[in-house]
């Protein structure tokens, strides 16, 4: 009787730690589409300040303006950038 216990716990222990990971992967995935919209802003940013050490190049204009630019795209086109596919596929001998 106790080894019928033990097997059911085990299967649930195992059903709430995949759950629990689902729930991990599905937090990391929507925290992780702001990270390049932050990068582009960062360079965007850093590209015009760039001006600033040399007035003479106007490329850091350019540099910044497309960055921005890049910015701006539609999630629709920039996600299709970042998008991870995740296939299974059987393994055959």
């Amino acid at each position: 009787m106790r080894a019928a216990c033990t097997r059911r716990g085990a299967g649930r222990a195992g059903a709430v730690a995949s759950t629990y990971q689902i729930r991990w992967i599905e937090l990391i995935r929507s925290q992780a589409s702001y990270v390049p919209g932050t990068a582009l802003w960062s360079a965007g940013v850093s590209a015009f300040t760039l001006i600033l050490f040399d007035r003479s190049d106007r490329v850091y204009l350019w540099m910044g303006a497309l960055f921005l630019l890049m910015l701006s795209m539609p999630a629709s086109k920039s996600s299709r950038l970042t998008q991870v596919l995740s296939v299974s596929t059987p393994i055959c001998d």
